[in-house]
């Protein structure tokens, strides 16, 4: 490896080039490539124009400049991120008898939270033996984080010791050895590689997998292990008393990402209860990735025609998947609907046998959602407690065939809506309507999609902690019926006591003795109907990261049970607008973070960001002493 730090005098050429030159031997029987890497680093960084694993070619950047990214997922209905995404960590991977590319997507890990975590799983999942090619696209190292463990555990010498706007190239083998690893740190010199990769020999592979599998791993990575030698077909598990579920479909929506399908398939199999001849597959297009792994596992799928990008594309997407849902099963009364990067738990099944005949039941419940709406790691929860609220279908759920047919009279069929189905359903179709869902998650929504956000994934989504014991009996069942459930919560507030004070101040929750509480927040509706969430969402935020995303899912009437330590229940309870507000004595004020003086708001922010501010804190602190990259780089820095 050659480092010029020559300065660049040129304003034309390209920045950043990879070509292979492919060597053939006397006989053409055996070919080799070779990988060459020129990176120069500019003010804006190098930008990855176009990607393949046998061309990569990285332009400059400039605010004013437009660079598309030929997205690979762009066609699809569920794509993986948007077809525009020019800036973060590309990751090529190729197959290393063919050299042909296997899997190719960009990881938004310019970003500081929540895209490493999306990194980590793909990293733990690549196949044995492939080339993988990990190139910077404009910044991709500030928000590696926790995902430079793993880097540094695959081989990478430079992961932990890389500045936030470094340009690194790293090319290894999956279970081998490094080929290249270069970087450009904070120089506009040149940097210069050579690396020789030469074509595994394909009768060094073990040919023990049956035909079919064989093919579809040669042209596919990130599955697992599907590829593995030793994968066995899923066995099926009994679940004993589910009779309910032998008449209740199940409809899957995929797109063109079948790694994350693969997973959320395997969880579905592995999960006692399921029951693969109610299994329906609705395919956004017709990706042959896609399908090639349906027909393997030999599943009933139907290809869904798409039209428009993002949002509108998604939206009109679902409408079609509701209108598949009422032609095809008619005779249903529900649906379970998992997306294909939705990962059950092994409880699930179980969970919703349980749960659906309750939701059949009552004329004031329209879904059962596997989706816990207090997945904090600060808040005691109970594995086999259930609870109702007002909130959207969440991510592996169960909802009434009458809402189905209800939501199509009302869908939209033009592509101007840029509306989340799930959300428009809540709001428009059954008007902030009830679902039961369970205090411990029954199942995870671990897939990054166009809509993503990176706080909200780390916080809440890629952190969920599911139940993983199967056949858990449900205990509070009997409290669901809507009379039932408002007399016992009238009750337990009425006998509760009431707290008052800065939710922001240090263990104000916490520090208390066994027994429940009240604290009011204020909560007016607007003239328009709508309400400003901000005070639960900051008190929230300071109790124990109840708000992840300043909504009120779960709640009912406007009251959310927190249990902040066993034997502590803190109810959260929106005044005046809470039917339940009587319940406050007239001195009684709501916290009212608006009615907080300049001051007081910028220490409640503050502790509402704790964790955001703490993680930004680590890494500035990290790169204002350039000594971490002293280690690896050699001199010609200055590290003082």
């Amino acid at each position: 490896m050659r480092f010029d730090r020559t300065w660049l005098h040129s304003f034309f050429g390209i920045l950043c080039i990879i070509r292979y030159v492919c060597l053939l031997n006397a006989d053409d029987l055996e070919i080799k490539k070779w990988l060459v890497f020129e990176v120069t680093s500019n003010l804006s960084g190098c930008q990855v124009q176009r990607s393949e694993l046998e061309s990569v070619t990285l332009g400059n950047m400039s605010w004013n400049m437009s660079v598309q990214f030929e997205d690979f997922n762009s066609s699809a209905s569920n794509t993986n991120e948007n077809a525009s995404l020019i800036t973060g960590l590309l990751m090529l991977v190729m197959n290393p008898v063919t050299h042909n590319t296997t899997f190719a997507k960009m990881f938004r890990t310019h970003e500081l939270f929540g895209f490493y975590l999306d990194l980590r799983w793909h990293l733990t999942r690549l196949q044995t033996g492939s080339v993988v090619a990990l190139v910077v696209s404009a910044v991709g190292t500030a928000g590696l984080r926790g995902a430079a463990d793993d880097l540094r555990d695959a081989g990478a010498l430079m992961a932990h010791h890389l500045p936030a706007g470094a340009h690194w190239v790293w090319v290894f083998v999956k279970g081998g050895r490094t080929l290249l690893e270069t970087a450009v740190l904070d120089t506009q010199g040149p940097v210069l590689a050579n690396v020789f990769i030469p074509v595994a020999d394909a009768r060094d592979v073990t040919q023990i997998m049956e035909t079919d599998r064989y093919e579809i791993c040669q042209t596919m990575n990130i599955l697992d292990d599907l590829c593995s030698e030793t994968w066995f077909p899923f066995p099926r598990s009994v679940l004993n008393n589910s009779d309910f579920l032998d008449s209740i479909p199940i409809v899957m929506t995929v797109g063109t990402r079948p790694q994350y399908m693969y997973a959320a398939l395997k969880a579905m199999h592995l999960s006692p209860g399921f029951r693969p001849e109610n299994l329906h597959v609705l395919c956004g297009g017709q990706t042959a990735d896609t399908l090639k792994l349906l027909d393997f596992f030999k599943l009933n799928y139907t290809v869904i025609e798409i039209e428009g990008t993002g949002n509108p594309m998604l939206f009109q997407y679902y409408r079609k998947v509701f209108k598949f849902i009422a032609e095809n099963f008619q005779s249903a009364d529900a649906v379970m609907i998992i997306d294909e990067d939705v990962e059950v738990s092994p409880d699930f099944f179980s969970y919703m046998s349980q749960v659906m005949p309750v939701m059949m039941r009552d004329p004031t419940l329209y879904c059962a959602t596997a989706t816990s709406f207090f997945p904090s790691p600060r808040l005691y929860l109970s594995r086999n407690r259930v609870r109702r609220g007002e909130s959207q279908v969440g991510w592996g759920y169960a909802i009434k065939m009458s809402v189905v047919r209800q939501a199509l009279e009302r869908w939209p069929t033009t592509l101007d809506s840029y509306a989340m189905y799930d959300h428009w359903i809540y709001e428009e179709v059954v008007e902030s309507g009830e679902c039961i869902f369970p205090e411990v998650s029954r199942a995870k929504h671990f897939g990054v999609g166009i809509n993503a956000v990176g706080i909200h994934m780390e916080t809440n989504f890629l952190q969920v902690q599911m139940e993983m014991q199967s056949g858990m009996e449900i205990y509070s069942l009997e409290d669901i019926p809507l009379l039932r459930w408002r007399k016992n919560l009238q009750v337990k507030l009425e006998n509760s006591e009431i707290i008052s004070g800065d939710p922001c101040s240090d263990n104000f929750f916490t520090d208390r003795e066994d027994g429940s509480y009240i604290f009011a927040y204020h909560l007016e509706a607007n003239a328009d109907g709508s309400y400003d969430m901000i005070s639960y969402f900051i008190s929230g935020l300071c109790c124990c990261e109840l708000t992840y995303s300043g909504i009120d899912y779960g709640s009912h009437d406007h009251v959310v049970m927190a249990r902040v330590k066993p034997g502590v229940e803190i109810y959260f309870l929106g005044a005046p607008l809470s039917s339940f507000s009587y319940v406050l004595d007239n001195n009684t004020a709501a916290w009212n973070y608006k009615a907080l003086d300049d001051l007081g708001k910028v220490k409640a922010l503050e502790k509402a960001a704790e964790f955001q501010l703490r993680v930004k804190s680590e890494l500035k602190s990290k790169y204002n002493k350039k000594r971490f990259m002293h280690e690896v780089f050699s001199d010609g820095f200055d590290y003082m």
